[in-house]
């Protein structure tokens, strides 16, 4: 059975597994992707359809998204250099896609 949420909800989930498995992945290094599996209960949720304002605002976050993942590429290539960083891009993608997807909707 699925559990309806808000998009708010969903985007914040969204962030937070992005932001401990970012942090997992600091930590433990690629053993910490398991993180990553927490994703998996999204799909056991469901949000209602979006209106018209908030498919606008999901595509201007998916802009800011963008630019965040191009400015976190560039810190990760200069300051961590040793590390995983293809796993390190994954979980900051789902971060900034949930933060920015939340932001929007949450201030407009």
């Amino acid at each position: 059975m699925r559990r309806t949420v808000s998009l708010e909800g969903r985007y914040g989930f969204e962030a937070a597994v992005g932001f401990v498995t970012l942090i997992a992945v600091m930590i433990f290094g690629e053993r910490g992707f398991a993180c990553f599996s927490l994703w998996a209960i999204s799909a056991f949720l469901k949000s209602r359809k979006p209106d018209e304002r908030e498919i606008q605002l999901m595509h201007k976050a998916s802009t800011a998204v963008l630019v965040s993942l191009f400015l976190f590429m560039y810190l990760v290539y200069l300051f961590l250099r040793s590390s995983d960083w293809i796993v390190i891009l994954a979980s900051s993608m789902l971060f900034f896609h949930g933060l920015w997807n939340f932001l929007m909707l949450k201030l407009g």
